[in-house]
């Protein structure tokens, strides 16, 4: 996986899921989440390249719910965004859920634990986090 940022589309498998995201719709958001929380529930940190997806399911999702953030989204998700119907509730609870999984023990976290300790990126997955929380 190339990274160039902290950001939920700064790496290239999520680029590469906004593909999924324009072809399966919302079956790909939960598909992402699902594949994370799945790992942690057999014990299994999950990769880094499953975090990367469901780090941008998850932001998709906070979009798509009138919670955006300040990064900037591929122009395929946007359009995609526009479009879409309204996402399922359960989804943002499972997207937390995901989150968390990935904070506390996940190949991505330990990635970037090693390469910039104490960096960017754990603030950043909080406050995605704290804005699927939203009410």
């Amino acid at each position: 996986m190339t990274v160039w940022g902290h950001q939920s589309f700064e790496n290239d498998d999520a680029l590469d899921w906004t593909h999924a995201l324009v072809t399966q719709g919302a079956d790909a958001i939960r598909d992402a989440l699902t594949g994370v929380l799945r790992a942690k529930q057999e014990g299994q940190p999950p990769g880094a390249s499953l975090c990367a997806c469901a780090i941008a399911a998850a932001e998709v999702l906070a979009v798509r719910l009138g919670r955006p953030g300040p990064d900037r989204l591929p122009v395929a998700v946007t359009e995609w965004i526009t479009e879409a119907p309204q996402p399922s509730p359960a989804l943002a609870t499972n997207a937390v859920m995901a989150i968390d999984a990935i904070l506390e023990e996940s190949e991505l976290r330990a990635m970037w634990t090693k390469v910039q300790p104490g960096g960017a990126w754990p603030g950043a997955l909080q406050r995605l986090r704290a804005r699927l929380l939203q009410r």
